[in-house]
């Protein structure tokens, strides 16, 4: 980027941030091409040790803080998109349809597999 023979970028916002893209790059492309799921993860072992009340409590603590979490992304993102633009950068909003269309007939490929299952899960979000 220093070598400015890239002037733009793709990341998410907080990253495009937190990096400071915004000091070279002037154009930011927010196409959302993935999405870093966050898990939380336990052992078999650990997990059965638990009580069910235990276990019940956990699984809606992750499931009330994933809802939470997501809507802070939001409101962040939105945030650091302004300041990102106080920094002269132009902001680009590709129209996701027209990546999901180019993708439809490979998906219709996976249709009736468990990936196939999952694509159309995840279409859905």
């Amino acid at each position: 980027l220093q070598s400015k023979m890239v002037d733009g970028a793709e990341n998410n916002a907080p990253s495009f941030y937190t990096n400071r893209h915004y000091e070279i790059c002037k154009n930011l492309s927010l196409n959302e091409h993935t999405r870093v799921p966050d898990l939380l993860l336990a052992s078999d072992s650990v997990w059965q040790s638990l009580s069910p009340d235990v276990r019940r409590w956990l699984k809606e603590s992750a499931d009330e803080s994933a809802v939470f979490q997501r809507k802070l992304w939001v409101e962040e993102t939105e945030r650091l998109i302004d300041l990102i633009r106080k920094e002269g950068v132009e902001i680009h909003r590709p129209d996701q349809r027209l990546f999901a269309e180019g993708v439809r007939e490979m998906h219709e490929g996976y249709s009736g597999t468990p990936l196939g299952d999952l694509l159309k899960k995840l279409s859905e979000y």
